[in-house]
């Protein structure tokens, strides 16, 4: 058994996540970036060399001080934390696959838990609070019409922030009037959008110069690179700021709530939104019909009902599955 911890370390990443597990680059980058921090913590806590770290200095104990000092010292959320735990769990898992002397290290750290989840409130925005927002925008400003296509897309898309970072101009189908979004574990899904929003795109394209059924990145910055995560960020809190708008809670994800809060209250199948914003499960969209008052009081509301409206109910359906189809 080689004690040196760098060198399976370097396996697990070039070769056991993306080659044996097929893991997405972005899943990657996030195990990436927890051994960075895990690294770093071992080397300020306890004065380790890390050029030369062993099994001794990989045990329990320092996973736990990691897991509390992510807690504690960096602030990180509870679903931040469970995911960097969730990374380190991956690489024992590994160990134990690349021999059987490292089972009873790895067993001791598989054995932490996760942090328990407190319910959270779902933080959205109502239909009077996203016009605002969008009435923010100057687009007769580039940058600001820029800006504004950012919004609008993330809205109506309900595309993840990276998604929409990662977005191409292949990915936009005019013709179709759909946007192709790539996404946790490469899963790719065909999303419909609005023609009012394929306008804002059609003038973006023209004013920034982007051609059509390119490889071209969508959404860049002064030097044609990436936008970051913090830099979408930081667009949204501008202009929800400027719209007088609760700033210090909006973020990307907020308005990818927003969007699935919509469409529920549009009598939107639950199934169709869970398809729509990519969700595996479709507990994880449950979560939105528990959120939201409406859809609770309509809830009450039909337990006083003995039969249902089945011809109302089958209407709306086959009138989604119309929408979908046309526009794919």
């Amino acid at each position: 058994m080689n004690n040196y911890l760098h060198n399976y370390i370097t396996d697990f990443f070039a070769s056991y996540l993306p080659e044996q597990r097929n893991f997405s680059k972005n899943t990657i980058i996030s195990y990436k970036y927890t051994f960075i921090l895990f690294i770093e913590f071992l080397k300020d806590k306890y004065h380790l060399n890390i050029n030369k770290l062993t099994f001794n200095d990989f045990n329990k104990d320092k996973v736990i001080a990691f897991i509390e000092y992510l807690d504690k010292e960096k602030g990180n959320t509870v679903n931040t934390t469970n995911q960097r735990l969730c990374s380190i769990h991956s690489f024992c898992k590994y160990l134990q696959r690349k021999d059987i002397s490292f089972f009873n290290l790895t067993a001791d750290i598989l054995n932490i838990e996760m942090k328990k989840k407190a319910t959270k409130e779902v933080y959205y925005l109502n239909k009077e609070e996203i016009k605002k927002l969008f009435e923010s925008f100057n687009i007769s400003v580039n940058k600001e019409l820029r800006d504004y296509t950012i919004v609008s897309l993330l809205y109506d898309s309900g595309a993840r922030v990276q998604e929409l970072i990662d977005l191409e101009a292949k990915d936009i189908n005019f013709e179709n009037l759909t946007i192709r979004l790539h996404g946790k574990g490469d899963k790719i899904r065909i999303i419909p959008i609005s023609s009012q929003v394929i306008k804002i795109i059609k003038k973006y394209f023209d004013i920034f110069k982007i051609t059509p059924n390119t490889n071209d990145l969508l959404f860049f910055n002064n030097r044609k690179m990436k936008l970051t995560r913090e830099g979408i960020k930081f667009i949204l809190k501008k202009y929800s700021k400027r719209a007088g708008l609760n700033f210090d809670k909006i973020t990307p994800h907020v308005l990818r709530h927003t969007k699935a809060m919509h469409l529920l209250e549009n009598d939107i199948n639950i199934v169709y939104i869970r398809d729509f914003l990519g969700h595996k499960s479709i507990t994880t969209t449950e979560i939105y019909a528990r959120a939201n008052p409406k859809v609770k009081r309509e809830a009450i509301e039909n337990l006083s009902n003995e039969l249902i409206d089945d011809k109302k109910y089958n209407n709306n359906k086959i009138e989604l599955l119309d929408w979908l189809k046309s526009n794919l």
